[in-house]
């Protein structure tokens, strides 16, 4: 939902004034004149008080006095529900608008911000989309509304003119695109007759959002008779899913026992698979799927405990959870009864029974004094640092910083952490009772007066202003973070040290090892970067014709799968690269200073024979030793190769807040320059940039895509800050980070990002013959929508990224669904926007963990070829895959299935925190300090051009010419230009700023007029 920043104060009902709640009684309702026999000895109007009693009393059953007499003697103790006393916003914080719970369906298309679907900044872009579900006509999957508790479950239709159409177990038809789902049964109507009654009865298929909108909103659709056929199938899954859940309602209920004591990540069938006996799989893999529905259920019953964390595939068997330790429950029950014992006792609302008396008496002493240590805290840091309603504190102007003097004690630290599980963490969905009892204790703290809500983004700011993050920590490396993975802080994560140094096993490849010693291996990445993973070469083959070939680091042949320090990689999946918080998928220099590609280094090459017209004639993959190699960056090779007329140029906008470094980061390497490089290496350099070029022409007319958008992206220098740990945990902060924004190519060297996608190639074409399962990289839904993707990318979307336009969102989306979004899978299928058959990731095995997996399954088949002196290539056709795993491969192919749902979301949660959410972060960090604390104001525009990408029902959100940012326009912020119902996509705005939010990463503009999009407004850069 769309956040709004109203400063209207909620006020209870009881808080109303005798005539104000009057007008809350309900209407009288009209007496009939002559009663029913049974009621007509009731107590009338004019019957006194004492009569009324007696009446009562003889009417009641002797077990009902008893009882009565009871309760009366042993009355319970006072409770009132915990957002009485939470906010002064509490509609707000627990997300209580007015409209009914059936309205959810006609908010579905505005549940998802616009920045954070699908985006064209690389040829993973699919992957940045963490909740998209590719819903197929037939598949039924459930609805659940956080704010009301309450399910649907629905049929896809199909999809028309960009809208998805379905229709719900209550007989209500719906059109949207941003549905989001926990649970799918995928192929649920087998038969697409079925189906077609009710597509046939559609009020619309128009594409027009107005349209559907309107029909979604009058409930119009088909005739409940129609779907009643639909309506019994889902009744029937329903009705055996609850009695599923009766049937084990035991197990189900003492799950806690049965699950990991540490947090976990599960998929949904391995909690089954503990909470469920198998022999109700009826002999299958797999529990039934009425089975699987009744766990997901009865999970989503204690939302802290178990909390989904994204679709780790296209079916539900494989849908994660973060299952969180006992301990989190623990934490939350105890403040929950501190906060509710302070707040009874404090004001003394109602006589609190003696037994009682005491304990209630010390839970409310010991939150008092959580309140009084959190006050001294922030009376502290609010010396140096300013409090801000953005969810980040002021800027350190006097750099200085104030000692971590606070003891907080043993129960403080426990509010704390629930504190930091709700702001920080986001442990709680949206509607759950744990907003209104973090809202309570920052109302009871009694700091926060000026917050226009007591909300998780005032709650980030406590732990700030306490001491308990540093004031530039980026929110979403909290929210992001998965279990095994401990953050420090301070920044970057706890590293496990180890007492024994790091012991690799022998090279197990040494006697398969070519020498490339007359080769000169070219390893093009930028002066900054400390893992060297690949490199290229080239060796003439004849007859016109080049070898290609790719070195790639080699890590996988002396690190077994089964060591601490693969295992440590899997939980990574990949180096973080968030500025200010890097940290290495191998941390141990060690592994850099062994596998990182130098002179004397081994390397796995992958080669490709090609011919100048770019014909693929063969292939191959060769294990190595490098001898000569030339470091060299990226802007040397494009100038050498004459790369630098590229279709879309990258701006050269940059803004900059707080000291730049002093200091320059030493190079671990000698960079060479142009003039330093012999005539025979120029020319291999401009040959393979050349070969380069027309292998990626062949991809181009498979339908790759021609161009990315270039992107903004944050350098972050911390030399200017000091943080200080106090023995209690405590973080004592001078100064503030120097962030600079600009914006960079989201593919590098093309050269080079034309010859990591061939090795990739190579890669899964060297296993597909083999029958090696390793991890393709596929678009499931590409090959079957190829003609619509065709028409899609040729005529509507291609054009206009290579006139360096942003498509709008909507087109980006049908991209996306038409793809299926971006997978792994054991078995290859089509790339359509790499404009590949078959692909994996093989190129970079020191930063990603899938590609070290690849490396290990290549490697255990080159020892087999060598064992038997013949290749493992099959004769077979290529639509004939083999099921079986070969013997020799490190991990089968069910194994493999097995680990990606993990693998998939602990890749996505890295590049979302890398290349989205913390990039975006710091971006409106050095925002807020511009414009509300100035730092560089003069340099950040007054106003801005707003261009519309998206319409929802009660704001618009689109684009600023800032770096692109994205900001939502709201109805209350158009003024007089008209009403929401009135703006297009396409529209252009010249707006102000309202509001920024750092931790949701969201920016509210005001609407100033409506402009002419050739107009130039504000920064002027890339819109």
């Amino acid at each position: 939902m769309l956040r709004s920043r109203s400063q209207q104060a909620y006020v209870c009902w009881r808080c109303l004034g005798p005539s104000s709640r009057k007008a809350l009684l309900p209407m009288p309702m009209p007496v009939p004149a002559v009663l029913p026999r049974r009621v007509r000895s009731a107590p009338t109007p004019n019957m006194s008080l004492a009569a009324c009693n007696w009446y009562s009393a003889s009417r009641e059953s002797s077990t009902r006095q008893a009882l009565r007499l009871w309760n009366a003697e042993n009355p319970p103790p006072y409770k009132i529900a915990l957002e009485e006393y939470a906010s002064k916003n509490a509609a707000h914080i627990l997300n209580a608008g007015v409209q009914s719970a059936d309205d959810l369906l006609l908010e579905l298309e505005q549940s998802r911000d616009a920045s954070r679907g699908p985006q064209i900044y690389g040829r993973d872009f699919v992957d940045l989309s963490s909740e998209f579900n590719t819903l197929q006509a037939g598949d039924l999957f459930e609805i659940r509304s956080t704010i009301w508790g309450k399910s649907f479950m629905a049929i896809c239709l199909g999809t028309f003119n960009g809208f998805d159409h379905y229709y719900t177990d209550g007989g209500r038809w719906f059109a949207s695109k941003n549905v989001d789902t926990r649970f799918v049964v995928r192929g649920f109507i087998s038969d697409p007759v079925m189906l077609k009654p009710l597509i046939h009865a559609l009020p619309s298929t128009s594409g027009d959002p107005e349209i559907m909108n309107l029909l979604n909103r009058t409930k119009a659709g088909p005739l409940r008779s129609i779907g009643a056929p639909l309506i019994r199938k889902i009744a029937a899954f329903q009705l055996a899913a609850r009695q599923y859940r009766q049937t084990y309602g035991a197990e189900l209920a003492t799950a806690i026992s049965k699950l990991p004591a540490d947090d976990a990540l599960l998929t949904l069938s391995e909690i089954a698979h503990r909470l469920i006996p198998s022999y109700t799989k009826r002999g299958k893999a797999n529990y039934p799927d009425e089975i699987l529905y009744a766990v997901h259920t009865a999970l989503q019953s204690d939302d802290l405990r178990f909390s989904p964390v994204g679709q780790g595939g296209r079916n539900h068997v494989s849908y994660l959870f973060n299952v969180r330790s006992p301990s989190s429950r623990v934490i939350y029950d105890n403040v929950e009864i501190m906060v509710r014992n302070f707040y009874e006792f404090k004001p003394k609302i109602s006589p609190i029974p003696q037994q009682d008396n005491e304990v209630v008496r010390s839970n409310a002493a010991l939150f008092q004094k959580f309140v009084s240590e959190a006050q001294e805290a922030i009376d502290a840091n609010r010396s140096i640092r300013t409090w801000s309603p953005h969810g980040m504190i002021g800027i350190n102007e006097q750099k200085s910083a104030v000692p971590p003097s606070t003891e907080f004690s043993e129960p403080s630290f426990r509010i704390i952490k629930f504190i930091e599980m709700w702001a920080a963490s986001d442990a709680f969905p949206r509607g759950s009772p744990g907003h209104a009892l973090g809202a309570a204790v920052l109302r009871a703290i009694d700091r926060y007066e000026d917050a226009p809500f007591l909300d998780t983004t005032t709650g980030w700011t406590f732990l700030q202003e306490i001491g308990w993050v540093t004031p530039w920590d980026v929110q979403s490396r909290h929210s992001l973070r998965l279990p095994g993975i401990e953050l420090d802080r301070r920044g970057g994560l706890v590293v496990p040290k180890d007492p024994k140094p790091v012991e690799l096993a022998p090279d197990l490849l040494a006697p398969l090892r070519q020498d490339f010693a007359e080769s000169t291996i070219y390893c093009i990445d930028a002066e900054s970067a400390t893992d060297i993973d690949d490199g290229v070469s080239i060796e003439s083959a004849g007859d016109g014709e080049h070898w290609i070939h790719v070195h790639v680091a080699d890590p996988a042949s002396r690190i077994r799968p089964s060591t601490e320090l693969a295992d440590r990689a899997a939980r990574l999946s990949q180096t973080t690269y968030l500025p200010g918080h890097h940290e290495r998928m191998f941390s141990d220099d060690v592994i850099r200073d062994t596998f990182s590609l130098a002179p004397n280094r081994p390397s796995l090459v992958f080669s490709t024979r090609v011919s100048e017209s770019g014909d693929v004639t063969g292939y191959k993959i060769t294990p190595a030793v490098i001898r000569n190699v030339v470091y060299i960056t990226p802007e040397n090779v494009s100038a050498i190769c004459g790369e630098a007329d590229k279709l879309t140029q990258v701006p050269l906008d940059s803004f900059e807040v707080g000291t730049p470094p002093m200091q320059r980061t030493p190079l671990n390497r000698k960079m060479a320059k142009a003039e330093e490089l012999s005539e025979q290496q120029l020319a291999e350099l401009q040959t393979l940039s050349r070969l380069s070029k027309v292998l990626q022409q062949t991809r181009l007319k498979n339908g790759a895509m021609p161009v990315y958008m270039p992107r903004p992206r944050v350098e972050v220098s911390l030399e200017h800050v000091e943080v200080e740990t106090a023995a209690n945990g405590f973080l004592s902060c001078r100064g503030d980070p120097y962030i600079r924004i600009s914006y960079q190519d989201s593919m590098g060297s093309d050269m080079v990002s034309s010859l990591m996608q061939t090795a990739g190639q190579v890669a899964a074409r060297w296993c597909f013959d083999r029958d090696i399962p390793i991890p393709y990289r596929i678009q499931p839904l590409a090959k079957q929508n190829h003609d619509a993707l065709r028409e899609l990318t040729q005529t509507v979307l291609y054009p206009q990224l290579l006139e360096g336009k942003h498509p709008p969102m909507d087109q980006v989306r049908t991209l996306n669904m038409l793809c299926g979004g971006h997978d792994i899978s054991t078995s290859p299928s089509i790339h359509f926007t790499m404009g590949m058959d078959m692909y994996t990731k093989a190129t970079s095995p020191l930063r990603r963990y899938c590609d070290l997996l690849v490396h290990w399954q290549i490697e255990a088949a080159l020892l087999e070829e060598h064992r038997r002196e013949s290749s493992l290539a099959s004769e077979k056709e290529e639509v004939e895959m083999a099921t079986a795993t070969p013997p020799y491969s490190l991990f089968t192919k069910s194994e493999l299935e097995n680990s990606f749902p993990q693998l998939r979301v602990r890749e996505r949660h890295s590049k979302m925190l890398d290349n989205v959410n913390g990039n975006t972060e710091y971006i409106l960090q050095a925002l807020v300090r511009a414009w509300r604390f100035g730092e560089n104001s003069e340099k950040l525009p007054s106003t801005f051009r707003f261009t519309v990408s998206e319409v929802a029902r009660k704001a618009a959100s689109g684009r600023l010419n800032w770096f692109g940012q994205f900001a939502q326009l709201s109805q209350s912020h158009l003024d007089c230009l008209g009403t929401i119902g009135d703006v297009n996509v396409g529209d252009v705005f010249e707006v102000e700023l309202v509001d920024v939010i750092v931790p949701s990463r969201t920016i509210f503009v005001r609407a100033l007029k409506k402009i002419d999009p050739r107009d130039e407004v504000g920064g002027g850069d890339l819109n």
